[in-house]
């Protein structure tokens, strides 16, 4: 019901903010777990701590990457 709700409230703020982060706003919270379990991260915590751990680790990713090819 929760992720119901969550995801009302998104639309409602017209969904605000890049892809990804509308993508883990309206990802389940089980969802959210599974990705921080697959890349060795945190799996506690409340759901916007999630999505932050999974923004900063997808920022850590893009400039890990940039780097290598620059």
């Amino acid at each position: 019901m929760k992720d119901l709700l969550v995801a009302v409230g998104i639309c409602k703020r017209g969904g605000q903010g890049t892809e990804r982060e509308r993508d883990l706003d309206v990802m389940r919270v089980d969802e959210q777990r599974r990705k921080l379990h697959e890349k060795g991260l945190d799996v506690d915590g409340s759901r916007e701590a999630m999505i932050d751990a999974l923004n900063v680790n997808a920022e850590r990713e893009e400039n890990i990457a940039a780097g290598a090819e620059g």
